[in-house]
């Protein structure tokens, strides 16, 4: 089954508010079961929707040949992401502000990015050159009236701890006091 893991949980009461601290463990939850429900789903995932890598992930995941390789880990790993997606912005009933940028429309103040690399004023103070967050949580003003946003990422667990690797250095972005990665096992990518 998928796993959520925390890299970085760095709140601080006299800039954080507990609003924030809220925001971002549920957010988290949703985004897990999305990626727990999506795993799970595979069988029967439309890889169509996920271009080039989710065609080749569909004619491997049907072969008798039961090795989850790297490719094929990466193949289903676009189509799991596609799916969480879709998930997201279905769940919080999601319209997109601006490329790759939604809000709910229930509760509007959240407001999240799928692989946006950009800075928004008044959501994503961060900016991203040389990385591509797979989700982005904009969690508002600080006490400090500074902006701060949350990260996901979603990868295999094989791969678990590669955004220590990432360029853009996420975990050192003063604005990201809360990071996490969530991971799905070959078990997972296997299951028929």
């Amino acid at each position: 089954m998928a796993l959520l893991s925390y890299f970085k949980n760095a709140w601080d009461s006299q800039i954080h508010k507990q609003t924030q601290i809220d925001l971002a463990t549920t957010f988290g939850q949703a985004v897990f079961a999305c990626a727990q429900n999506a795993a799970v789903q595979l069988g029967g995932a439309v890889f169509s929707a996920s271009g080039r890598h989710g065609l080749n992930a569909e004619k491997r995941f049907w072969q008798d040949d039961a090795r989850p390789h790297r490719f094929y880990r990466a193949s289903v790993g676009s189509t799991i992401e596609r799916a969480v997606y879709a998930k997201l912005i279905e769940g919080y009933s999601a319209t997109e502000l601006c490329k790759n940028v939604y809000q709910s429309s229930y509760a509007s103040e959240v407001v999240f990015a799928l692989e946006f690399t950009g800075s928004l004023e008044d959501c994503f103070p961060c900016k991203f050159n040389r990385s591509r967050p797979d989700i982005r949580l904009s969690l508002g003003a600080g006490k400090n009236g500074q902006i701060y946003e949350a990260v996901f990422d979603l990868t295999s667990q094989r791969q678990e701890g590669h955004i220590r690797n990432k360029g853009d250095n996420w975990l050192a972005k003063v604005h990201i006091p809360y990071i996490a990665e969530v991971l799905w096992t070959d078990d997972d990518i296997m299951h028929r």
